[in-house]
């Protein structure tokens, strides 16, 4: 009996794919109609520049960003039911809404910071100022571009995406960074000079660094779940590497979080500090990796002490050695643990995606064979192994020609005396 029949509402079901693009295309194509029209408002009828005060980079920052959130929040939400994303629904409230936050943020802020790229097409073209109209419809296009790939993308979460989203907000958050800084001499100092509050660009970079160290405690829950699900299944061997790893990682999160919360104008030793203890907490879960991820195959921890011996050459570069400063510095072990975490979602996808789960795998074992007249209906009839054409089918009339006359049978029999010879 449907539950869902005995309670007057309708049971829930997953949205499919069609239903997936179609919902997207809707709200994309009003958002841009909306979109249009608003910047159409803001504009006031004035030629736009790419990029500045009042631009179209500005305004599709802008309404990216707040048309991305509620996407991304309503995909998120809409998105709990659709295959593999049960779990949510086993989740505490305030996981469930910190996970849900964070997602729809990162999209927001990744849709956000794109619109850098008018920047550098203001400085390729000389300035350009665009016709209102022509700057209404950019910006409109620009909003439902951004509704469309967040509510898709949100439907579409996996360990791999999730990690995917993060490697590319941090990318941006440093390319928009570097493009909108004003101390161009900031490379002789390190990555943190990108935060600096008296920058305009700096807020941004800082509440970046934040979004980005929620969003990793996400990821993290969302590899502590993978993680189990490898250990039910006997690939990895011990039963707390979920938890360690977890624990590992959120803890990462919010010291990224740390990091950006005290810039390292002002607040430098807390800055300096989260970074260090950042660095040091992947580096542990990494040294430790053959005992706590002990299952996994010998490539991975090949793979992974080859990271650890490239951030060991890296410290020697920077410190006794004085060849890199400490930008290079920093942006080779943020490289480096990047792809360490790369190389353990792609090991864990194959993994999840050709181990046998235990369930199918149980089925298969201690099944006796069934009693050979079940298996074989040869054996127990052997008029069963006669062609169809030789056996007389069900329900057919039956005749027997015998001395004393004919006997035909069918749903009855009859006998009918024989003309001729006795």
């Amino acid at each position: 009996m449907d539950v869902g029949s005995t309670s007057g509402r309708v049971p829930a079901v997953p949205v499919s794919p069609v239903g997936v693009e179609t919902e997207a295309a809707v709200v994309a194509a009003a958002v841009t109609v909306v979109g249009t029209l608003a910047a159409a408002v803001f504009f006031d009828g004035s030629p736009a520049p790419l990029w500045g005060g009042n631009s179209i980079g500005a305004a599709t920052a802008a309404a990216a960003f707040g048309a991305g959130l509620v996407a991304g929040l309503v995909g998120y939400w809409r998105s709990r039911y659709q295959p593999g994303h049960d779990y949510r629904r086993m989740l505490p409230t305030w996981r469930l809404i910190l996970d849900g936050l964070s997602v729809a943020l990162v999209h927001a802020v990744i849709a956000a910071t794109a619109p850098v790229g008018y920047l550098l097409l203001q400085r390729s073209f000389g300035d350009p100022s665009i016709h209102p109209a022509a700057a209404a419809m950019i910006v409109g296009f620009g909003c439902g571009l951004a509704v469309y790939w967040t509510y898709t993308s949100v439907f579409a979460l996996t360990i791999g995406r999730l990690y995917g989203l993060f490697v590319v907000l941090v990318m941006l958050n440093v390319v928009a960074g570097m493009a909108s800084v004003q101390d161009h001499t900031w490379w002789q100092h390190n990555f943190s000079r990108l935060g600096d509050p008296s920058e305009r660009s700096g807020e941004l970079f800082n509440v970046t660094l934040v979004v980005a160290g929620i969003f990793l405690t996400t990821f993290a829950s969302h590899l502590q779940r993978e993680l189990q699900r490898l250990h039910e299944r006997h690939v990895l061997q011990h039963a707390w590497s979920a938890g360690v790893t977890f624990a590992s990682i959120t803890a990462s999160g919010v010291l990224l979080v740390g990091v950006g919360v005290f810039p390292s104008h002002g607040r430098g030793l807390l800055h300096i500090s989260c970074a260090v203890a950042m660095t040091i907490s992947f580096a542990s879960l990494m040294i430790l990796s053959p005992m706590v991820l002990a299952g996994l195959p010998a490539c991975f921890h090949v793979g992974t002490y080859g990271s650890l011996a490239a951030l060991i050459a890296c410290t020697v570069l920077v410190g006794p050695v004085g060849y890199l400063n400490l930008t290079a510095y920093e942006l080779c072990t943020s490289v480096i643990i990047f792809c360490w975490i790369g190389l353990l979602v792609r090991f864990l996808d194959a993994l999840g995606s050709t181990v046998t789960p235990p369930a199918t795998a149980g089925s298969m074992q201690g099944v006796r064979p069934a009693d050979p007249a079940a298996a074989d209906p040869a054996a127990a009839d052997p008029a069963a192994a006669r062609p169809a054409a030789a056996r007389p089918a069900a329900g057919a009339d039956l005749t027997l020609t015998g001395r004393s006359g004919i006997l035909r049978g069918g749903a009855g029999f009859s006998r009918t005396p024989r003309s001729g010879r006795r």
